[in-house]
């Protein structure tokens, strides 16, 4: 209506002064609908969100809704929530498995990364930048993180064997690769948002401090 209103006032049908008036009509008349809104109960639509798709996410969801792995979805989350229990494995030292729990990437420290990279350390470097170089102007691209996350995964497999740095928790020997510990985390955010009751309770008893009592 005000978009009218103001083509009719640039071609000379209507004076500018109507125009401006349907605007500021149209503008109090959505203010209006909000508050009736609000005072009647009803909730404004809430932007959707945006739930991660990839498959190391889907298999931690489809671990938790298995009655036979579940129990160990909940062992990884008394292991490694909050942030603060978890580190990268400085130094090997036959402490932890040499796999990722979720996706069985083979792990390493970073004692034995920097030992992988030694003299490719350079050209590495140098392939980096050249892509980054190459796409600049693409940075705000969505299809260009996708081809940048697996050009970085491709550079990483040249200069590690396709080993990915292990992040370790408390009072488990279980790892996770960065890639499965970052989908692990947004999917325990993701329930916690679904109001996820058993995921709930646990999130309580971290905050207490209340640990689940070891099995004999």
């Amino acid at each position: 209506m005000a978009d009218m209103a103001d083509a009719l006032a640039k071609a000379g049908l209507i004076s500018q002064q109507k125009a401006d008036k349907v605007e500021r009509d149209k503008q109090k008349a959505a203010a209006e609908e909000k508050k009736n809104q609000r005072t009647s109960g009803q909730q404004l639509p809430m932007p959707e969100r945006k739930i991660p798709t990839s498959p190391e996410y889907a298999k931690i969801e489809e671990m938790w809704n298995n009655s036979k792995s579940k129990g160990f979805v909940k062992h990884l989350i008394w292991s490694f929530v909050p942030h603060s229990k978890v580190d990268k494995i400085w130094e090997d030292e036959g402490k932890y498995e040499k796999k990722c729990c979720i996706c069985h990437t083979g792990t390493m420290s970073i004692n034995e990364s920097v030992k992988c990279v030694g003299e490719d350390a350079g050209k590495s470097l140098l392939k980096r930048c050249e892509f980054e170089l190459q796409n600049q102007d693409r940075k705000d691209d969505a299809e260009y993180k996708k081809e940048y996350e697996t050009f970085m995964k491709e550079m990483g497999k040249e200069m590690f064997g396709g080993k990915l740095l292990a992040l370790h928790g408390e009072d488990s020997k279980k790892v996770f690769c960065f890639v499965c510990y970052d989908m692990f985390y947004a999917w325990l955010m993701e329930r916690v948002l679904k109001g996820d009751n058993e995921i709930q309770h646990m999130m309580t008893r971290l905050r207490t401090g209340t640990k689940p009592k070891k099995r004999q």
